[in-house]
């Protein structure tokens, strides 16, 4: 276990090291009351600081843990990193056989720790990346079930009827890929701080080639193997889709094309940090979509459109990181990676949007 993190009683007072740090006596007060235990029986472990998204810490009690999500101090854009509405999606989730953390309560008292944050069950399974744990490393059978079976619950999220969970006004459905090229440039060009080859020519073939709309569903917005916990040993099953963060309501097969757009194959270039996509034995993307489209009904034949705007989002996105090292506003050196991550992604984007690149 990770050392315990130092507490302060203002995060702004906390070290630089660990200034996202949750903050002393008012939080753990809170934490106590709403978890069932002692002030003192409370340790706090910190599980990621990524600038990317919402921090995450593991609270413990004795042998009882939660998770405790945070936004970070700085943020790509405005509407980025609300806890508040990741809390609300998951509350809804409850009524559903979504796979999920359950959610256990959520704070909006800016006295409490300067920021809003939500705590939620602590799931016991894995998230792939490498290394592998050993009964999956060894068994190229089971390997190849966890690229379907993530196929098969995401197929599950996009049939939630949303309007009957609380999730009315969530999103705005309508027009919603119209929107999503215009939406994500303005958001670039607020940070852009080179020319990515090929971009421009897929925001152009994206808004020449849109699908028909169709009925909208649960986004999850960020659906890629990592955000996807399987149980800890053989055969694979989903038992949490995490990472809300992003979701609203639209068109279920953006989630798709993110889950094949990040889906690397023997060969191909990897994005994500850790991927094991590409380890012999997974399951290639074209048995991903079929999997998906046997259990959602949904045809994929526009699955190249939306591919290609996933990764156009993520472009947008991670570009933002990198301008924001670049300028000195991040501590994450991690992020010096999306200098050739980036552009990758621009040039995988354009491949697809030319016909030199599919499923």
């Amino acid at each position: 276990m990770a050392d315990l993190i130092a507490v302060a009683d203002d995060p702004r007072d906390a070290p630089a090291a660990g200034r996202d740090a949750p903050g002393g006596p008012r939080l753990r007060a809170w934490l106590a009351a709403r978890l069932g235990v002692q002030d003192g029986e409370l340790r706090l472990t910190p599980l990621a600081a990524s600038g990317d998204s919402n921090l995450m810490y593991e609270v413990w009690a004795d042998d009882r843990a939660w998770i405790l999500r945070i936004p970070p101090a700085i943020k790509n854009d405005a509407s980025a990193h609300d806890v508040l509405r990741e809390h609300r999606m998951l509350a809804a989730l409850e009524a559903t056989g979504v796979p999920h953390p359950a959610p256990v309560a959520a704070c909006a008292d800016p006295e409490i720790l300067g920021r809003p944050f939500y705590v939620m069950e602590h799931v016991a399974g894995f998230s792939p990346s490498d290394p592998l744990p050993g009964p999956w490393a060894s068994d190229p059978a089971a390997l190849s079930a966890l690229g379907p079976a993530a196929a098969e619950a995401l197929a599950g999220v996009g049939e939630v009827p949303w309007r009957g969970i609380g999730l009315e006004g969530f999103g705005r459905p309508d027009g919603f890929l119209e929107r999503q090229v215009p939406r994500w440039l303005a958001q670039l060009q607020r940070y852009r701080v080179r020319e990515l080859e090929g971009l421009d020519e897929v925001a152009r073939w994206l808004t020449q080639h849109r699908p028909p709309d169709r009925e909208p569903g649960i986004l999850h917005g960020d659906f890629h193997l990592r955000n996807v916990m399987f149980s800890a040993q053989p055969p694979a099953r989903v038992v949490a889709i995490v990472d809300w963060e992003m979701a609203t309501i639209g068109d279920p097969l953006l989630d798709l094309g993110t889950l094949l757009a990040t889906w690397s194959e023997p060969g191909e270039p990897v994005f994500m940090i850790g991927a094991v996509t590409d380890v012999p034995g997974m399951a290639t993307r074209a048995e991903i979509a079929a999997a998906y489209e046997r259990r959602s009904g949904r045809p994929v034949e526009h699955v190249d459109f939306y591919m290609a705007l996933a990764l156009f989002k993520l472009v947008c996105i991670l570009e933002g990181s990198y301008a924001r090292l670049l300028a000195g506003d991040s501590e994450h050196e991690s992020h010096r990676r999306y200098e050739t991550v980036v552009p990758t992604m621009a040039r995988r984007a354009h491949d697809i949007v030319r016909g030199a690149f599919t499923v």
